[in-house]
This record gives C-alpha cells, sequence and structure tokens, in this order.
C-alpha cells in the first residue's frame, strides 16, 4: 500500500509539525493499536522507541527498541512530502478497512507483519451511523468499567454513551464516592461529569458532594477566578489566577445550578462576570489580565469558556436566544480557526486539545459543515491515541505529557476526555443537548459585563456591513478561511481590498487583527479611518488598535504617528466620552491618551476621575495609566492623586496594583510641592494597608497579595529620600511577633547600620531543605557533609544565593530575587527591605573550616498560634570584594 501516492491537497499543516532537517528529531508515542512507539531522527529515519507488552507488534517476537525501520507498508518517509503522523494514521485507518497488515521492513532482518483486529471503515457521518466508531467506543467503555473508576475523565466518558451497561457501572461508582476532589482543577474537571450524572439519573446521593465542590469554590475564589489548586501565590501570573483550571470551575457551578444545589450568588455572578468579559475579544489569558489575539488557544481556555457559555444558556431560561448561547458558538469556532496549531501549551498542549474539541462538539447543530471538516482533518489524531488495550490517549504531539490512556500510571484519565470526540454526537450529555427532566431554570443577567454595544464581540457572524452575509460564514473551508492560510493571505503585499475588508468584519478577532496589520502595513489609512466610524463595536475596536499600532505604543520600530489624523482622534474622543460606549472599546481608547499633549489631556482630568474609579479594572487601569500624567501638573494633581489613590488602597486586582510603579515614576520629576503632596497622600495609602489581602467576599486570603501590595505602595512613598527614611522608620513585622503578637518584637531600624563582618561575602543555599533551630542546623550540615553534598565554591555556578556587602546591602544571586523583596540590606542580625514591612533573622556560624549561614524564610504563609521560624541554609563560598 503506497500512502505516498494519495492526494495531499487536502492535508493541513499542524503546527509544530515533524520536520527531517530537525536535529532532535521527533518521538511519535504511539503508533495507535500497532504497540510501538517510533523515533524520527534526523532525515526522517524511523527507529522502534519501545514495544508495548501484550500488542499486536510485540505478538510477532520480532520487533525491538533502537530497531531501524527502513519502510513502513513500503512509504519511506523521505521520500514523501507528507506529515508522517498522517500518513502513519492513515495506514491504520486502510488496515482496519481491509486485512489488518502493517508491514515494517526492518533494517538486517527484513518485512515483519503485524496483524491488527479488523474493525472496517469510517462511514461518512462517523462518528454516528458508524459501527467502527461503535466498536472503538464499546472497548474504551468496558476498559473503563474494569478499571477507570477513579480516573478524571471516566464518568463524563461513560456518562456520554447513551448506553445503560455504561450508566450502572457510573451508578456503583457514585455509591461509593464521597467527594469531587480537593483541588480547583479537580472540582472543575470532574465535577462536570458529577452534575451530568444527576441530570441524568436524579440520584440525589450525589448532591452533597456537588454542594461541597461548590462551597470549595465559594471558599478560594478571588478577583473573579481562582488558582489552580485551593489557593494560589498573588505573584504568579499577575495575579494567582489559572484560568485554565478557573474556567471549567465556572462551567461546574453553572451545571451545580442547574442540578439545584445552594451555589454562592456572590461566587456565581463574579466569576461568570469575570470570564464572559473575555468571550470573543481573544484568547482566554493564563492569569488575571487582558484578552489577547492569535490563533492558538493554549491549554483550552477558550474551548473551555464555551462550555461555561453552553452551561450558562441551558440555566438561563431563553437562553438559547442569549448572549451566552452566542458566546458559546464564538469561543468554540476558535478550535476551528486555529485547527493548525497542535498540542500546544503550558506543561504540555494535550489538556487543551480536550476541549477544543469537545467546544467544537457544541457546534455540530449551528456549523455542521465545519464540524464535518474539524473532526475529518483531525481523525489522524484519534488512530494515533488508541492503544491495542482500547484505551485512549492523545496522540500525536511533541510531548507525551497527556498522551495517556486509562491504566497507563495516571489517575487522570486524559484520553478519556479526548475520546469524547467519538460520543459527543450522541447527545448524551446535558450540556450537549439531552433533555434533563431534573434541570432547574435560574434567571441569569442579561448581559454580565458591558454596555449593549458589547455584545458585538461575542457575536459568532460577521460584521453586518461587510462583504459576507450569515449565509457565507457557513461556507468557510479549512482550505481557506482558519489560521494558517488567512495568514497566507493577509501578510501578501499583494491583498486584494476585498480580503481585507472581507477579515476585518469577520467574527474571529484574530482575523480581524492581522488585516489590521495588513492595513497598517500597507498605509490604507482611509481604511482605519472607515473603522473608526464604523457603528458595530468589533470595528470601532480594530480601528482603535491600529492607531496603537501607528503610534507605536508596544513596539515603536514601525510607529509612523504623522498619520493619525484629527479626524481619526476625534473619533476616539468621542468613544471616551460616550457612556454609552462599549467597556471593550474604551479600554483601549483610553490607551490613546498617552500620546496627547498635556494641554489636551487637562481637557479629560473630570473624566479620568471617573474612570480612575469604575467598576471594571480594566477601564480603571487603562484610566489610570492615562492620569499619570496629569499627577504632576501643578492645575490636575490635587484632584487625581485622591481618587487614584483611593482605586489602588481598594484594589485586589493585580493590573491595579502594579500600576502604583507608574506613580513613582512620575513624582521624580515633579515640583517640591506636589512630591510633598503626593508623599503625604501615599503615607496614608501605605498605613492603612493591611498586612493581608482578603478576597472580596472576605472568606479567604489572597496568598502573596498583601505583600505584594504593600510593596508596590511602599515603592511609591520611598520615591524619596524623605519617604525612604520615612519607611526605614515602620516597625516591621517578625516571626518573634508573629508567634506573640506584642509590638515590642517588630523590628526597627535605628538609622544606624550595624555591621557584622562574619556576614560579609558570597552565601549559596545549599538545599531547599528548612531547619527550625541553630541544633537542627547543625545536624543537617554534617549530614550533607557525610554526604558529600557541600556546594564547592564556584560561585558562577549558583541558582539560589546571596551577596553581601560591607555597608549592609544585600543582593540576589540566581532565582532567589523571585523568593524575597529587593533591595535588601542587614543591620545587626536582622534583614529587612525599605519597601516591606517585614524583616527576617539570620545567623551565622562556623562547623569545620567552612562558614554557614541560616536565614530566615517568609513567614507569610503560616497561619496559626504554633508557628515556628523556619530557616534555610547557606555556606559562604567566597568573600566579596
Amino acid at each position: 500500500m503506497n500512502v505516498a501516492a494519495a492526494d495531499t491537497a487536502a492535508d493541513p499543516v499542524f503546527n509544530p509539525t515533524p520536520k527531517a532537517n530537525d536535529r532532535r528529531g521527533w518521538t511519535i508515542q504511539n503508533f495507535g493499536p500497532v504497540g510501538i512507539g517510533i523515533q524520527l531522527e534526523k532525515g526522517f529515519v524511523m527507529k522502534i522507541n519501545n514495544v508495548e507488552p501484550g500488542s499486536p507488534a510485540a505478538e510477532t517476537g520480532q520487533l525491538e527498541k533502537g530497531q531501524v525501520i527502513e519502510s513502513i507498508n513500503g512509504v519511506r518517509f523521505n521520500d514523501i512530502d507528507r506529515d508522517p503522523r498522517i500518513v502513519l494514521a492513515q495506514m491504520i485507518t486502510d488496515a482496519e478497512a481491509s486485512d489488518g497488515r502493517i508491514v515494517l521492513d526492518i533494517q538486517d532482518l527484513g518485512d515483519v507483519t503485524v496483524t491488527i483486529p479488523v474493525l472496517g471503515s469510517y462511514s461518512p457521518t462517523w462518528p454516528l451511523n458508524c459501527p467502527k466508531s461503535d466498536k472503538i467506543v464499546r472497548h474504551l467503555a468496558d476498559l473503563l468499567a474494569k478499571q477507570g473508576e477513579n480516573e478524571w475523565g471516566s464518568v463524563i466518558f461513560l456518562l456520554s454513551t447513551g448506553n445503560e451497561k455504561d450508566l450502572d457501572v457510573v451508578r456503583g461508582w457514585m455509591k461509593k464516592r464521597k467527594e469531587i476532589g480537593s483541588i480547583n482543577w479537580a472540582i472543575g474537571m470532574q465535577g462536570i461529569g458529577i452534575c451530568e450524572y444527576y441530570l441524568r439519573t436524579g440520584d440525589q446521593s450525589v448532591l452533597p458532594m456537588i454542594q461541597k465542590g461548590a462551597d470549595h469554590l465559594r471558599d478560594h475564589i478571588y478577583n473573579g477566578a481562582w488558582a489552580g489548586r485551593a489557593s494560589g501565590q498573588y505573584t504568579y501570573q499577575s495575579g494567582g489566577h489559572v484560568n485554565a483550571s478557573g474556567v471549567h470551575c465556572l462551567t461546574f457551578l453553572l451545571l451545580a445550578k442547574t442540578c439545584g444545589v445552594d451555589v454562592d450568588e456572590f461566587t456565581l455572578q463574579s466569576s461568570l462576570r469575570h470570564f464572559y468579559r473575555y468571550s470573543g475579544r481573544g484568547s482566554v489569558p493564563y492569569g488575571d489580565y487582558t484578552s489577547k489575539a492569535g490563533y492558538g488557544d493554549c491549554n483550552g481556555k477558550t474551548s473551555g469558556l464555551a462550555m461555561a457559555m453552553a452551561a450558562a444558556s441551558r440555566l438561563t431560561p431563553g437562553g438559547d436566544k442569549s448572549i451566552y448561547a452566542q458566546a458559546a458558538q464564538i469561543n468554540a469556532m476558535k478550535g476551528y480557526y486555529g485547527i493548525n496549531t497542535y498540542h500546544v501549551g503550558h506543561t504540555g498542549g494535550g489538556l487543551g486539545e480536550i476541549w477544543k474539541s469537545a467546544a467544537m462538539g457544541l457546534m455540530m447543530d449551528e456549523r455542521p459543515e465545519q464540524y464535518r471538516q474539524y473532526l475529518d482533518a483531525r481523525r489522524w489524531i484519534l488512530e494515533l491515541s488508541r492503544r491495542h488495550t482500547g484505551g485512549i490517549g492523545i496522540g500525536g504531539g511533541k510531548d507525551g505529557n497527556y498522551d495517556v490512556a486509562t491504566g497507563e500510571n495516571s489517575d487522570k484519565g486524559w484520553g478519556s476526555y479526548f475520546a469524547l470526540n467519538y460520543t459527543l454526537p450522541r447527545k448524551q450529555l446535558y450540556l450537549f443537548g439531552a433533555p434533563s427532566q431534573w434541570a432547574k431554570s435560574y434567571k441569569l443577567p442579561t448581559r454580565p459585563w458591558g454596555t449593549s454595544r458589547d455584545d458585538a464581540f461575542s457575536s459568532p457572524y460577521p460584521v453586518a456591513s461587510g462583504p459576507w452575509s450569515r449565509s457565507d460564514i457557513l461556507k468557510e473551508t479549512l482550505e481557506q478561511h482558519v489560521g494558517e492560510p488567512a495568514y497566507e493571505i493577509l501578510r501578501d503585499d499583494k491583498v486584494s481590498d476585498l480580503n481585507l475588508v472581507t477579515y476585518l468584519h469577520h467574527p474571529e478577532i484574530t482575523h480581524r487583527f492581522e488585516a489590521k496589520a495588513a492595513v497598517v502595513r500597507l498605509k490604507k489609512d482611509d481604511m482605519i479611518l472607515g473603522l473608526l466610524l464604523s457603528r458595530d463595536a468589533r470595528l470601532k475596536h480594530i480601528g482603535v488598535m491600529a492607531l496603537h499600532d501607528l503610534f507605536g505604543t508596544w513596539n515603536k520600530r514601525n510607529a509612523d504617528p504623522g498619520r493619525v489624523t484629527p479626524e481619526m482622534m476625534a473619533q476616539v474622543e468621542k468613544f471616551i466620552r460616550d457612556p454609552h460606549e462599549s467597556w471593550y472599546v474604551k479600554q483601549w481608547s483610553l490607551g490613546l491618551l498617552q500620546h496627547t499633549d498635556i494641554d489636551h489631556l487637562r481637557t479629560y482630568k473630570d473624566l479620568l476621575v471617573q474612570y480612575v474609579e469604575h467598576e471594571e479594572h480594566w477601564i480603571q487601569g487603562s484610566a489610570i495609566s492615562a492620569s499619570i500624567r496629569l499627577l504632576s501638573d501643578p492645575a490636575c494633581y490635587k484632584d487625581l492623586f485622591p481618587p487614584i489613590a483611593r482605586a489602588i488602597s481598594k484594589a485586589t486586582a493585580y493590573p491595579i496594583v502594579s500600576r502604583a510603579r507608574f506613580i513613582t515614576e512620575q513624582l521624580g520629576d515633579a515640583d517640591p510641592e506636589i512630591q510633598a503632596y503626593g508623599l503625604n497622600v501615599m503615607k496614608t495609602v501605605y498605613e492603612l494597608q493591611p498586612n493581608q489581602m482578603m478576597s472580596e467576599n472576605g472568606r479567604n486570603e489572597i496568598g502573596g497579595g498583601g505583600n505584594f501590595k504593600r510593596k508596590a505602595i511602599g515603592q511609591v512613598v520611598g520615591f524619596s529620600e524623605a519617604g525612604k527614611a520615612y519607611l526605614d522608620s515602620t516597625p516591621k513585622l517578625t516571626s518573634e511577633w508573629k508567634r506573640s503578637g506584642r509590638d515590642q518584637d517588630k523590628f526597627t531600624f535605628s538609622g544606624t547600620f550595624q555591621s557584622n563582618p562574619d556576614l560579609h561575602g558570597t552565601w549559596c543555599l545549599i538545599n531547599h531543605d528548612l531547619v527550625e533551630s541553630r541544633s537542627d542546623a547543625n545536624d543537617y550540615i554534617k549530614g550533607k557533609i557525610e554526604k558529600n553534598q557541600i556546594p564547592s565554591m564556584q560561585p558562577e555556578r549558583m541558582k539560589y544565593g546571596f551577596v553581601i556587602n560591607r555597608d549592609g546591602q544585600i543582593s540576589p544571586v540566581g532565582f532567589t530575587k523571585q523568593k524575597f523583596n529587593f533591595p535588601m540590606r542587614y543591620s545587626g542580625d536582622m534583614a529587612f527591605s525599605t519597601f516591606i514591612d517585614k524583616a527576617y533573622h539570620y545567623e551565622v556560624f562556623t562547623i569545620g573550616d567552612r562558614e554557614y549561614l541560616m536565614f530566615e524564610e517568609d513567614f507569610e504563609a503560616e497561619e496559626d498560634s504554633s508557628y515556628k521560624a523556619i530557616y534555610k541554609t547557606y555556606v559562604k563560598v567566597a568573600s566579596s570584594k
């Protein structure tokens, strides 16, 4: 069988893709049910990477790791111009439709025939009305019934088959189950299946479990979303959110509400609002910051949002006509337009492929042609993902983190989620159209975020004033209209005006951004003005973003501000001043004020005061940034300093708190009178800051948030020597104070540096192990010495450590800066920073002929009265110069 001779015109490109000249090669983890892995080396030399025990390949008794494969079914990959993964998958498809034979020509051995079970051909309507698909589903379901009870993907897959036999298996599991999970990841991803079980059966025994999950999310939400685990660190990804897990928590809460459990209203509404504002405005970001255009959907966050919006549309009365139903579509279609990006994401891209495929399942009825194209183009992935055992992983990616099938050393069952590709069209799940007599309804807001003009961003249809109608969008093809071909069309300097206008009016925001880049590059400024004059918020927004390009807001290399006309800026002014304008348009329009002269900026003073205290922190942040220059303006500073100070003081959102640094930069060049005024205002803010940052509902502390905020405000106060002196004189928290609560146990810098010559030098962290006392440190270090585990004197190889000089300054080495707060210095036996209110105890001692340092760890995370001081140990490796 010579697959190379087949028509290759319809092969989409899947990036990243194996390349013959790749020096590192590419491992195809699983050659589907054949039972081997294949290592593609440079020049597409094939070697057997592994042979799975019990597989058809193993049954030959002739195949071993390391053998060179000359060809498979007569195909040599260095002779073809196709993605080898697609070719291998087609071999499986063809073999299962005929005699099951896969022939491997092994160097120095000859032909070895592997025979896989014959399943038949895929039908044109697969996975529906398709005996082969039915067999694949049955094999996996039976395997899960035997060994998948504790795997994350098992419940939802068995429910999706619609088979009573599988439902009985889940019933048995639910009789023993007491909770969904203890971390946000688990509650979001597993909880969807538990809710689906209730909505299928009405089994009230699982409602306490669903309630417990909803209560957990209530107790760990902050700023509208969640960390990946129960609590997070504020500095992680700009605010501590992990939206790849949080978006599924929202889906769970909406389904839990559908099940009739008591979902905390604040938790439900704040998370709905938080995630909805990303809808149609780009890819859902990793953390708490604004969305961005892009065809990829890293870890499936945008596709996960489609699932949440589908849950919202089913919960609220009349939801099939609601903004939520539209939002489900526009977010689901990200997978279609981004089809060329495969298996890319933080920790590995397989997680995203689960949700991209699931979200496309929501489009079976709305965009049937595109759904069919998507499924057929990616069938090769399913073929490579299947195992000889009947299990399914997520195959074909550069990494194998998520290519895990049931029984393969993981409790997550990632591949069982991916197997929903085969079963979602059966519509046995409530999220995908199944009815439920136990489903409750609940009236959600008509619009959880923005103004009526913002609704345009969630529309899955083209802007009405463009060349395309609604029916045209239903005729899109992979060959012409998804990310890769659209990118090629729009990056061509000969792109037609018709194509530019078509993609400027497209519902996918990344198409609009690519068209905008072409308009700016080709100097079609009349089109930019036309965008700004439009009535549709999507076009206004893209016009505003074109002006940002011309001003060089983010990249000054190609800036051309002379092309920005007064007529263009007059439209921007209308957007800023119109109270009914789209919030998303307003946010980016406010950002353009940084490019106006100070006289014109003054005319916005009163409006900026309002926006600085806006309910939406995207607008609030843009307004603060736009106002910063007015803080050094004699005519405006007294009007703007108080509201900006209040906004930062009250804020828990990272994008607002982090903007405090702009004040520092502005005050440095201000008149002395303004500096004194600003210092007094910010000193008051600093003094009023609590040690902890609490979530908006007051139920939980945001880990590291209080520390970050006090430091951010402290750096504003410390813009001058007077401010630094004030901060140095304020008492700082210590571990002793943590235990006693007595003010006298805080550390106060006297203003006179107390030197300790033993401390001067370079100190290297021995290990991340913690000790609680000097005696513990002695025993710990002696144990390390016996095992020869004390670092040698090679400071240039240090990853964690300090350099401490003779005037008391402490400088970080490597990753240490991420743990402590710099600049830092010491005096006496305490180390401290000007900009935060903490001080750390240290102690220097000698064992043998080397000096060691016990340096106290941060103590913020400890909560109970039994807290003990904890230290890390360092060894001196060199003297400071």
